[in-house]
């Protein structure tokens, strides 16, 4: 039997995918403890136990290789937030509002050690990725918010007003929240902010305009 007729993938191609999300595992290890500007390359490769040169057989540099890191924690975000409508689609709109501040929440846990870095990288992405290319988490946040909201409108579950306003509001309030990872790394939870968030939100949403 041809070994791709299956469909799955060559073992060398599983191979090298295994030994890339090895290599970044390592990467985001040593960026979230010492930050970007303190990790070389070699910092990494001993960290994975490999060869400096094994390195850049996967990325052509440090800023390839933290791009990587960040790609990887965006598409994770994203894919959380995906799974959070289909899971929440046809509930009531403040069921799927709680689903949506609550996935995102447990994206900022989930990066708590990297998020500094992450969040960083969100305020000031490499020049040839400000245009075009995949959106930054915080923008498919926003924009799923902002189809969230419609809904709301839509069901009359709040006033009609500006979506895209209160997209803005509501993703500022959440980025506001886990800003305070960067004061306080070892605070509580973000879960735990999860009703209070959802509460203060709606009682401004639901204010007549």
């Amino acid at each position: 039997m041809n070994p791709d007729s299956s469909g799955a993938p060559p073992l060398r191609e599983e191979v090298k995918t295994l030994f890339r999300d090895r290599l970044l595992d390592a990467a985001e290890e040593v960026f979230a403890a010492r930050g970007f500007a303190q990790t070389r390359v070699e910092d990494v490769a001993a960290r994975a136990g490999v060869a400096v040169g094994t390195v850049y057989n996967y990325f052509s540099d440090r800023r390839a290789l933290l791009a990587a890191v960040i790609d990887r924690r965006r598409e994770g975000f994203s894919h959380k937030l995906r799974e959070v409508e289909r899971t929440s689609r046809g509930r009531p709109f403040v069921e799927r509002l709680d689903a949506f501040v609550g996935g995102v929440l447990e994206q900022f846990d989930e990066n708590r050690r990297f998020y500094p870095i992450l969040a960083q990288a969100e305020c000031s992405p490499p020049p040839d990725r400000q245009a075009g290319g995949r959106l930054s988490a915080l923008a498919d946040a926003y924009r799923r918010a902002e189809r969230l909201l419609e809904g709301g409108m839509a069901e009359g579950a709040i006033p009609r007003q500006d979506a895209g306003l209160l997209a803005a509001a509501l993703t500022g309030m959440l980025r506001g929240v886990a800003f305070r990872m960067l004061l306080n790394p070892k605070g509580a939870p973000f879960a735990a902010d999860r009703d209070a968030l959802v509460a203060l939100f709606l009682r401004g949403a639901q204010r007549p305009r």
